[in-house]
């Protein structure tokens, strides 16, 4: 997880006014340590959590109190 896609994601997130509290609300950990939304294939499970997009929308939320300050 990390490295060059998610952080580019996650600036695209953080240019989008809510849009990274909202990925982060539904992205959040089940009770089973999986995303709710995130599936690994057509018939795969749900994908441990953290997933992608959870990671890069919590490197937009940073970036956002970066740029606040």
């Amino acid at each position: 997880m990390g490295g060059p896609l998610s952080s580019e994601l996650a600036m695209v997130i953080a240019d989008m006014p809510g849009v990274a509290q909202d990925l982060l609300r539904k992205h959040r950990r089940t009770a089973e340590g999986r995303c709710p939304v995130c599936t690994a294939g057509p018939q795969g499970a749900h994908v441990v959590h953290p997933c992608t997009v959870y990671a890069a929308a919590a490197s937009a939320l940073t970036e956002i109190t970066r740029r606040r300050s």
